[in-house]
This record gives C-alpha cells, structure tokens and sequence, in this order.
C-alpha cells in the first residue's frame, strides 16, 4: 500500500486504514482511496475502485511534487455515473 502521508503531514491526516474504518463504522463501507500524483500526472489508486466505488476519498497535494494536504469526498449518486463532491479538508 502506498503511504499517501510525508513529511509533517503524517502527524496531521489520519493513516488509509484509519480513514476506510471510520468510514465503515459511519455505514460508508464502498470506498476508495485515490492520490493525485504530480510527477505523472495521474491519480494513483491506493484503496478500491474508484470506476465504481460509491465513495471515493482523493489526496490532492498543495503543489506540485508537494505534499498532500487537502482531501477531497466524493460521493456517487444513485442514478448518476458521476460523482460530486461532498466534502473537503485543508491542512493549514
């Protein structure tokens, strides 16, 4: 698994697994993790499938080849294909 958490972020975020199990005790069990990497200019899947998860839980870094330090929840709608964000964090 690839640690979506460097430098002094990793004492701010919690762990991926940390965050899929709060998620599967709120009742949200359908979820991936995806990071937004800016050397390739891809995003990297780290947990799930994002194609058809139901929520998706993206790190997106301050800059590029900086560290992550917002994430962005998406949530897929019933009926819709496309997912709309719900929910965002700003590490300061």
């Amino acid at each position: 698994m690839i640690n979506a958490i460097s430098g002094d972020n990793i004492k701010r975020w919690l762990s991926d697994d940390e965050l899929r199990n709060i998620g599967n005790l709120l009742g949200i069990n359908d979820i991936s993790v995806v990071i937004f990497n800016t050397d390739t200019n891809e995003w990297m899947t780290v947990q799930g499938n994002p194609a058809n998860s139901e929520n998706i839980i993206g790190a997106v870094p301050s800059t590029i080849g900086g560290e992550i330090n917002h994430w962005v929840v998406l949530r897929r709608q019933e009926g819709n294909d496309q997912a709309r964000e719900v929910s965002s964090a700003e590490n300061p």
